[in-house]
């Protein structure tokens, strides 16, 4: 079993051998965005880290009992404290704690008696040429995360919609183009509000998908997106608007709108025969290594 020192050290000895794996988890709120809040936090029920390395921090590092993950501290702290706030660490080691406090613009304070670990600390903070910045390995923050989750509720909306819409008139094509807009929300628990323009199969389905996606949007599941949605039929004036602009524009399927399948050039729009298009792009994979 490892031992103590009287120096306080780690010394050499049979010790169990310690073995890490990355695994992947789930991330539910890519393919549900409608159940999470945008001002919420995303979270997996189970976390589970790589055990550090000892002496991960340099050779002359004295070896600790228990190192602690620096993405576990990071993400304990990311949910209970905010920049500014003051983070004390009593028993402070190796300085995990201090160290990931510094990046989320905390002010960090720590004790410890062993001087080495100390000094240790104090000379990798000096090695560092900003110990604020944040690795690009850093969750999500939580400006981003609402504003994916609205992203993915515009997408999918739109998804849901047409498959509704296609089901009441019996076809298999007409399209959907998806655009969020500046305008404020006016119902009283929508979030964000978008722009729909249908392109329908034949002109005399245009009224009848307007109609259809009127009633649909207004029933459960889509009264539930917190979308203040308004529909129109894609006209030529919209198309040659869209063509002056700038952007980039993506193109997705019927199976899911969290993963473009294409980019579109503007002049394809209305050519490219890919059922759902939007001036958002994302890409996510339903899991996620960690």
């Amino acid at each position: 079993m490892p031992r103590y020192s009287a120096e306080g050290y780690l010394e050499p000895g049979p010790r169990p051998r310690l073995q890490a794996h990355i695994v992947r988890t789930e991330q539910p709120w890519v393919k549900y965005p409608e159940r999470y809040h945008p001002k919420g936090k995303s979270a997996e029920e189970v976390w589970q880290f790589p055990i550090p390395t000892q002496g991960a921090w340099g050779k002359k590092t004295p070896r600790h009992l228990c190192p602690l993950p620096p993405a576990l501290v990071k993400r304990i702290m990311r949910l209970t404290t905010d920049p500014g706030d003051v983070v004390l660490d009593p028993f402070a080691g190796t300085g995990v704690v201090l160290s990931e406090a510094a990046k989320l613009d905390c002010r960090a304070i720590g004790t410890e008696i062993n001087p080495d670990l100390v000094e240790n600390f104090s000379d990798f903070l000096a090695s560092q040429e900003s110990p604020l910045l944040l690795s690009p390995q850093d969750d999500v923050s939580s400006a981003d995360f609402e504003d994916l989750i609205k992203k993915l509720r515009i997408l999918k909306f739109s998804r849901l919609l047409l498959r509704g819409v296609r089901r009441e008139l019996n076809i298999a094509d007409g399209w959907i183009l998806a655009l969020p807009s500046e305008r404020k929300p006016e119902e009283k628990y929508s979030i964000i509000s978008a722009d729909y323009f249908f392109s329908p199969n034949s002109p005399e389905n245009g009224l009848r998908f307007l109609e259809i996606a009127s009633n649909l949007a207004r029933k459960i599941p889509l009264s539930k997106f917190g979308i203040d949605w308004n529909f129109s039929i894609l006209s030529r004036d919209k198309i040659d608007e869209i063509k002056q602009e700038g952007g980039t524009y993506f193109g997705y399927g019927m199976e899911n709108t969290h993963k473009f399948k294409c980019e579109i050039e503007k002049t394809d729009i209305l050519t490219c025969r890919i059922p759902i298009i939007s001036s958002i792009g994302v890409s996510l994979d339903e899991q996620a290594a960690i």
